[in-house]
């Protein structure tokens, strides 16, 4: 079992693949390396608390308190020398996103 440090508090989490990704009450979202704990990339990316937190095909999705939902290439979420800008973007409503899941 392995510990990471989360630089506030975690609201939401998901893994997958060798990643752990975690959106924190700021609006940000943290993802670690899971095999070594290394914090590889934090990133704004809601302007409220991110709620909910789901891995797609080669993206991760986030959900935000305010409303929003966010598609990010994983590759540029997980890479600190890239931009962190949404794939994609969708407004669900003006409530807080409480949870997504993704078939396929």
């Amino acid at each position: 079992v392995r510990s990471w440090r989360s630089p506030e508090s975690v609201l939401s989490m998901a893994s997958r693949d060798g990643w752990v990704v975690a959106g924190g009450a700021s609006g940000s979202c943290y993802a670690w390396e899971a095999w070594t704990g290394r914090l590889a990339r934090a990133w704004e990316a809601h302007y409220k608390g991110v709620s909910c937190v789901c891995f797609l095909d080669d993206q991760v999705a986030t959900g935000g308190e305010d409303g929003m939902i966010h598609c990010w290439w994983l590759s540029d979420a997980c890479d600190d020398g890239r931009e962190a800008r949404p794939a994609s973007s969708l407004r669900a409503h003006g409530l807080t996103v409480t949870d997504m899941s993704w078939t396929g």
